[in-house]
């Protein structure tokens, strides 16, 4: 059963996707030549990215939605909760190290809407519920078709008071490498029916 026909058929919420073009940084283009160079660059260093992503995450909780972001690396997820910090918002993030009985803390309050985000990195990638889940932010770099699917599927679970669930997504045209992986998750949106 693929996702669109267990969407048609109520089973799961229907992946809505947002688009959002980050500014172009031609100095990442300029000096980054490695994978390590251009995550560090391009998605860690990121000023641009990290404010549409806090930008998104304050606009969820103005407005009662819950909101999950997923990164790759720790110190992106670090810089993120510290901007929402600035910000008035004291966001947890669920990393490899976080205690067992802090992510069983922080999901329930997650489903309950006690709290409304949290940013989390690849150990909630599979294998957690969180039904409250509105939007999800794919702030990490990444192509695998696996990776962007178990990312999506954090948000499918539907309930009675939703229906559809947001999908955002960057593209960032300072890299080629960002342009490429970019690319092949557009693909993926594409087969599945999003766009």
């Amino acid at each position: 059963l693929s996702i669109n026909d267990a969407a048609t058929l109520n089973i799961i919420a229907t992946p809505k996707l947002r688009l959002i073009k980050l500014p172009e940084n031609h100095n990442i283009r300029q000096k980054c030549r490695s994978y390590d160079e251009v995550v560090k660059e391009g998605i860690v260093g990121s000023v641009a990215r990290t404010e549409k992503i806090c930008n998104l995450v304050q606009n969820g909780v103005k407005h009662g939605k819950v909101t999950l972001v997923m990164v790759n690396q720790i110190e992106h997820g670090q810089k993120i909760q510290a901007e929402l910090k600035e910000r008035g918002l004291d966001i947890p993030f669920v990393h490899g190290i976080t205690d067992g009985l802090e992510r069983v803390r922080i999901k329930d309050k997650l489903i309950s809407k006690k709290l409304l985000a949290a940013i989390c990195t690849s150990v909630w990638r599979e294998g957690i519920n969180i039904v409250s889940i509105d939007t999800i932010v794919l702030a990490h770099l990444g192509k695998s078709e696996l990776v962007t699917l178990q990312s999506i599927g954090r948000g499918l679970r539907r309930t009675d008071e939703k229906e559809k669930v947001m999908i955002i997504d960057f593209f960032d045209p300072s890299h080629s490498l960002l342009i490429k992986h970019f690319g092949e998750r557009i693909c993926l949106y594409f087969e599945q029916g999003w766009l």
